[in-house]
């Protein structure tokens, strides 16, 4: 998305580890409680970058982060919370309708209450006391549970027939998976129904976002939206007991007017 504005350079965490950036001097992560530091101390190599010695003065070291869309359980490279400072918070909700911002606001709740990862439960709880919604959209939220595949393509197909033939377009709809992995299971069988019995064509992210629906992972569609958004949820996968509502709060997030979640 941002390498399509044409406004900065556009890396992955990997990339900028690898490669050497000695001629930037501002740098912007975001969805950094997703990052790992497997690979190398990104941060270390970020901030020193933006102090760099050469530099007439320092530039920006800016990191964008949600603790409570956290998917995974690795360490992430991240200072304490404690050392974050200073610190800017937002608590108004624009993206979603007011159903699913309720929705969302009760799966955050959760995890703050009943924390299985390291984070600032006490900050977050204040967050979340403040938090509000901007939209007056009710907008709706439908959840199946214990469909098999052939089941899941059958709801996914005919409810994105029905959007269409409602006024949506193609473009409105992301169906997303859990992984990759459940992305590959899904997308032979979801593409051939889905052209049989909607003539919707099927795109990824590297595929750019304006004409299709996407089918991709909730990962990769991080910090993106769509106004109908499925979520295909395994009913079981890596530490499933510590990120679970993790999980169903990066979906929902995405979802601005519809949302469906297969569980």
């Amino acid at each position: 998305f941002c390498r399509q504005k044409n406004i900065c350079q556009a890396v992955t965490r990997v990339t900028f580890l690898k490669a050497s950036f000695e001629n930037v001097k501002h740098i912007i992560i975001d969805e950094a409680q997703n990052f790992q530091d497997g690979e190398g101390d990104w941060y270390n190599k970020a901030l020193t970058l933006t102090s760099a010695p050469h530099l007439p003065e320092p530039g920006f070291f800016w990191i964008f982060l949600d603790y409570l869309q956290t998917s995974h359980c690795f360490s992430t490279g991240l200072p304490e919370a404690t050392r974050h400072d200073p610190v800017e918070s937002l608590t108004k909700v624009v993206r979603n309708a007011n159903s699913i911002y309720r929705y969302i606001k009760e799966k955050m709740e959760m995890i703050v209450k009943y924390p299985t990862l390291s984070i600032p439960s006490q900050r977050l709880e204040e967050l979340l006391c403040r938090a509000t919604c901007a939209q007056a959209v009710q907008g709706r939220i439908e959840i199946k549970h214990n469909l098999d595949r052939k089941g899941i393509v059958k709801y996914v197909t005919e409810c994105c027939r029905t959007y269409l033939k409602k006024g949506y377009s193609e473009k409105d709809i992301a169906i997303l998976c859990y992984s990759d992995e459940v992305v590959k299971a899904y997308r032979e069988i979801l593409v051939s129904e889905m052209k049989s019995k909607s003539n919707i064509l099927l795109g990824k992210m590297e595929g750019g976002l304006e004409e299709h629906t996407i089918l991709d992972s909730i990962r990769r569609f991080a910090g993106l939206e769509r106004s109908i958004v499925f979520g295909i949820i395994p009913q079981s996968f890596p530490f499933q007991e510590k990120i679970f509502r993790n999980i169903l709060v990066c979906v929902a997030s995405r979802a601005n007017l519809n949302l469906h979640l297969v569980i």
